[in-house]
């Protein structure tokens, strides 16, 4: 049977809340991102705890923290799985660098040009 206990920082129960806030790498990589959780209250679930930092904070800063959620998770799923270990600095490196890659695809994208005519039926009985 498999331990409750984070396995790559060994020093908490793996939880929702330990592996998104208090796991060691996790807390690095916000503190390279810049963001700090704020302090809630230990009763607000994980859960309310998201959805207030989604309705405290900016759109783009929204994406970076979805983007570092993403990353954090699927890094942990690679140390358990893989042995691959990733620290909060390259994660918070790939978070960065990855935003701006989709950013600089928004910019890329092709202008959609629209007629400023309407579409009229054909007067003739035969096209």
């Amino acid at each position: 049977m498999a331990s409750a206990t984070c396995q790559r920082c060994q020093n908490g129960t793996e939880t929702k809340e330990h592996v998104f806030r208090e796991c060691s790498v996790a807390k690095e990589t916000w503190e390279k991102l810049g963001f700090n959780w704020p302090t809630l209250g230990e009763s607000t679930g994980f859960k309310d705890r998201l959805i207030c930092i989604f309705e405290l904070n900016s759109l783009n800063k929204c994406r970076v923290i979805a983007c570092a959620m993403w990353v954090i998770w699927a890094s942990r799923n690679r140390f358990i799985h893989e042995r691959e270990e990733q620290s909060g600095t390259q994660m918070a490196n790939f978070i960065t660098n990855y935003i701006k890659e989709l950013d600089g695809l928004s910019m890329r994208l092709p202008v959609n040009r629209l007629q400023t005519g309407r579409w009229v039926a054909p007067t003739d009985s035969w096209v």
